[in-house]
């Protein structure tokens, strides 16, 4: 019994030792990358099929798709170049604009400085008629109208009345039964006078009040009202300009006439 069992014993342990053995740890072999030759290089282009002579389908293929993608990158510049062409177009059509905008305020700044030079030009150059009462006597008046301006006016219609109180509505276009004036040239310093130099006073008040209009052309086409309207203490000389006098009746018929013309 202590035979068998030693024997046993003995053959268990031997199997154990065998099975142990197969499946101990076993190093694997050397598992580093293959080396290349000394001489040898990596093709970095790949394959390269003849694009202009494809020898199967599949390089007819690849070719096709790079000609593809060739046209595709084309028409990506083509499309970018367009819109930068397309940015640069708006740029200066926006300079343009803002040059001509500046140009125009320019031209129209420039004309009107030309018409307000023109016009003050003509205003220091027109004719200007003026009025003027001398008294002669107590009975005795002269009453004219001086050209104060630089050059001729032209006298279309003028009229004169004397009164013995103040006239305290328009004045009338007719202001008299004489036709004093019609186209009657008036020099620069020269003077026109109402009745041949000398009206007669037909009233004994002492206040006279003159009341009178001529509408005249200027050399430059304007048409302008002298309006006459002052009173005359007879006891003393003295004259005053009547404040308020109305004229518009004269001022209206002369814009219904002479329309733009009319310098009122």
């Amino acid at each position: 019994m202590g035979g068998g069992s030693y024997t046993g014993y003995d053959l268990l342990y031997d199997i154990e030792k065998s099975n142990t053995a197969q499946q101990s740890y076993q190093p694997a072999r050397d598992a580093r990358l293959p080396t290349l030759a000394e001489n040898s290089k990596i093709d970095p282009d790949g394959y390269q099929p003849n694009c202009e002579a494809p020898q199967n389908k599949d390089d007819a293929d690849l070719c096709a798709q790079w000609a593809m993608v060739g046209a595709t990158d084309r028409g990506n510049n083509l499309a970018a170049s367009q819109l930068w062409l397309t940015f640069f177009e708006i740029v200066a059509l926006i300079v343009t604009i803002s040059f001509t905008a500046w140009a125009a305020v320019a031209a129209a700044n420039a004309s009107k400085a030309a018409r307000e030079s023109v016009d003050l030009f003509q205003k220091a150059e027109s004719g200007l008629l003026v009025p003027s009462v001398v008294m002669n006597s107590f009975n005795t008046v002269t009453i004219g109208l001086r050209n104060a301006g630089r050059t001729s006016v032209v006298i279309f219609i003028a009229d004169l009345c004397c009164c013995d109180a103040p006239m305290n509505e328009p004045i009338p276009l007719a202001l008299s039964g004489n036709d004093f004036s019609s186209d009657v040239m008036i020099k620069e310093s020269s003077s026109y006078f109402f009745g041949n130099s000398e009206l007669v006073i037909n009233h004994s008040n002492q206040y006279a009040y003159f009341y009178g209009a001529a509408i005249y052309r200027t050399i430059f086409g304007k048409v302008h009202l002298a309006r006459i309207a002052v009173k005359l203490d007879r006891a003393t000389g003295a004259r005053s300009v009547i404040q308020g006098a109305d004229f518009s009746i004269w001022e209206n018929q002369m814009r219904k006439t002479f329309g733009p013309d009319a310098d009122v």
